[in-house]
Order: C-alpha cells, then structure tokens, then sequence
C-alpha cells in the first residue's frame, strides 16, 4: 500500500481499510445483518474471498434457513470443468414465517381466499364484460362495413370489375367466403359483375348463371354507373333505347378522339371515331371493351375510355 497524504504505512492502511469497510459499516448502522459469512459459504472470489452478500433487516423476523454456494469459477482449492464467472453464486433459502404472521405486513391483512358467491359474481361480471366488448367490436366492423359499402357503391348491390390480381385468364368463384373453399366457376378477368354483399375479404357477386363469392383483390369498382335492370328491358324506351344506359366518351390519354373497333380486341378492325366528351350509349362489355353506339357509329371503345354521365345530365 502507497503511502498517501504525507501518511505513514500504518495510517495508510488503516484508512484503506475503513474505506473498503465502509458499506457494511453503513449497512450495520441502520440495523441491518449479513445473512452468511465465509465461515458458511466459502469464498465466492476467484482470489478466495468472499465478495458478495446478503442482508436482512430483522434476523428475528427474517432467518437464514440454508445457503449454497455454486460453484461457477475457479478458487484455491476449487476448480470447475466450465467456468462461467469470476464470482461463485451463491443460494440462499430464508424462513418468513415469522414475518408473515404479523397483519401489519399486508395491505389490509392476510389475503382471505374469496367466497363461493365471490367467486361467482365475479365470474359473470367479466362475462358480461367480455359480451360487451364482442358487441361493440361487431358494431365496428358493421360500421367499417356500411363506409366500405358506401365507398364502393353505397347500395345493396352496385356494378364492379373483376379483374384477376395475379394476371391470370380468369377469377375463380367460391361456393363460401373463405380460402379453400369449393370452387363453383371461374369469370374471365375483365368482366363486369353485380356485386351483392361482403364478408371478411370476399365480395360475393353475381355473373350470368355463377353466384358466389371472390376474393376482394380481383375486385374492383366498376367505372361506369351500374346497369338497373338490363335483363328486364323497358319496352316502353322502344327497342332502341331498351336494356342500356349512357356513357361519356372520355379519351384517358387526353387525345380529341376515341377510336372504335369492330370486336372487343386491340387488333381489331377500326370503324371510326368518336369525338372525346361526346355521350354514347353502352349495349354490352366484354372484358376491357364496352359496346357503344353514337350517330350511325356501332362498335367497341377500351372502357378506359369511358366515365358515368353527371348527376343532372340530359342522357
């Protein structure tokens, strides 16, 4: 030890000493006790000390019953096959009884085991909790449900796009709303369809004959208005205006014209053009093609091309 402080060797030490003692010291003054000493457990140093404690506040109260240490480095005299430490650990059991007779110890006492009554009460309390909760999540999801619906057509039933997410030919129909269920037809992709509700991630729809359900993903909204009741024409219209409804011809890429083609193809003969903002109207569609008719010009347009006439518009 360094003499320090113009100190001599001796009163070096003795500071030093007091130094390192001073937290049992500490502990000692406010009438705390080690609960084992080197006598009991051995060295938990790998130098062969003990360097590590336990205190307890009442030893009346608050006993040491058993102490292990265990062994996790090597000491004098110990060696272990896989040190893990420089510290050995060590174990200690205390006896509380003492402390837990005394009322004082607990908020309010020793914990009384509930009644049967209790018990019962309790349970239907959270019962009726837990039924609370299931209504007001489904009142949600009804009202998640009902903007959806609004978003997407705002009627019980309203016209959309099957178009296939993943590019495949078709759409496949499911018998139920859910993956793996029995597949009942397939829908080309690019067909309109009535939709007529909705469930989980599934949109049920109806095309020609096939009712079931498809998957939201190959669903989109329709970009014309919805077709009311084309099955059933209005032979009061005269059979020029029966089981059809008006389109605005919109050229998408903003070009004065909209070119018609005699089949629903891309390579498809033209048979003319419509000017772009002019109001045709539409027959029939057949994938990514709606059948129109303007002037003496009948043919098909990409739907693309198309939008649903203003609210208040002469059609």
């Amino acid at each position: 030890i360094k003499r320090a402080g113009g100190m001599d060797e001796e009163s070096t030490y003795a500071k030093f000493k007091q130094y390192m003692t001073a937290p049992f010291s500490a502990l000692s003054d406010r009438g705390w006790s080690l609960a084992f000493d080197e006598s009991s457990v051995g060295a938990t140093s790998k130098y062969g000390h003990l360097v590590d404690h336990m205190a307890v506040n009442d030893m009346l109260k608050i006993q040491t019953e058993r102490t292990e240490r265990l062994l996790t480095c090597d000491s004098p005299g110990d060696e272990v096959k896989l040190p893990i430490s420089d510290h050995n650990a060590v174990k200690v059991t205390f006896d509380l009884s003492a402390l837990l007779q005394e009322d004082s110890w607990y908020s309010g006492g020793i914990a009384r085991a509930p009644a049967a009554d209790e018990q019962i009460a309790k349970w239907a309390e959270n019962r009726a909790k837990r039924k609370a909760q299931r209504e007001e999540q489904a009142q949600a999801a009804k009202a998640a449900q009902d903007t959806e619906e609004s978003r997407t057509g705002g009627g019980a039933q309203y016209q959309v796009l099957l178009r296939q997410a993943e590019g495949y030919r078709a759409v496949r129909v499911f018998k139920e709303p859910r993956e793996g269920a029995e597949v009942v037809g397939e829908v080309p992709s690019g067909e309109f369809a009535r939709c007529t509700d909705h469930r989980y991630h599934f949109r049920r729809v109806c095309w020609r004959q096939l009712d079931g359900w498809v998957a939201d993903k190959n669903v989109r909204n329709a970009p014309l208005a919805a077709v009311t009741e084309v099955a059933t024409p209005d032979a009061s219209k005269g059979p020029e205006k029966a089981g059809h409804y008006a389109v605005v011809v919109r050229q998408a890429e903003g070009h004065p014209s909209v070119r018609v083609f005699a089949k629903p193809e891309p390579t498809a003969a033209p048979l003319g053009e419509i000017p772009s903002g002019s109001q045709a109207d539409c027959f029939d569609h057949h994938g990514d093609f709606i059948h129109v008719r303007w002037q003496e010009l009948d043919g098909w347009i990409g739907y693309k091309n198309t939008c649903a006439v203003p609210a208040g518009a002469k059609t």
